[in-house]
């Protein structure tokens, strides 16, 4: 793991992070690598945004094979509306950079989709997994089974809109198995 820190936040690279990037470079044209980077952005400042809005400090930046995580450390108590505002900043950034791009550029509108719809994936580490923390208080067989239930709807929704490609599958395969083997979140 690569650490180092940037104006007093730890950054942590992993090894599987840069496995991901370079399976999706193998496959896909470094347009799409850049548009997907954007959205990427797009998404993690609307939790910088929230976070902040809520009183809330960066303390770590974790990039891993899931996906990126940011750590932050609030000052009050947070309640669950703050929870929930926190978490559901980045796939509600990425709807609204949907309806942004939507008219200009296809290919960046659906990478939003697909983001906002992969963000909220059920699972621990997962901005859905906090969202389904914050609502209901559940065993790891009824996530695993909602995470199921989400993982075939996302695939659907992906060959329909003609985003389905070999570099998907097998991302979506490589984090399912690191998210059921994995003993500890992003």
């Amino acid at each position: 793991m690569l650490c180092f820190e940037i104006h007093g936040h730890q950054i942590k690279i992993s090894f599987g992070f840069f496995f991901l990037i370079c399976i999706v470079s193998m496959f896909n044209e470094i347009d799409f690598v850049l548009k997907l980077i954007l959205v990427l952005t797009l998404h993690e400042f609307g939790h910088i945004a929230a976070i902040k809005i809520c009183g809330g400090k960066i303390s770590k930046i974790v990039f891993s094979a899931i996906g990126i995580n940011i750590k932050a450390q609030l000052y009050d108590d947070i309640n669950n509306s703050k929870r929930l505002f926190v978490a559901a900043a980045g796939p509600l950034a990425n709807a609204a950079a949907f309806f942004v791009f939507a008219p200009y550029n296809s290919d960046i509108s659906k990478i939003c989709i697909a983001i906002a719809l992969y963000s909220i994936i059920p699972l621990e580490g997962f901005d859905g997994g906090d969202i389904l923390d914050i609502f209901i208080n559940v065993t790891d067989h009824i996530k695993i089974a909602v995470f199921i239930i989400y993982t075939v709807a996302f695939i659907a929704i992906l060959s329909v809109s003609n985003m389905l490609n070999f570099s998907v599958i097998v991302t979506i395969f490589y984090i399912v198995l690191l998210s059921l083997i994995s003993d500890e979140s992003v």
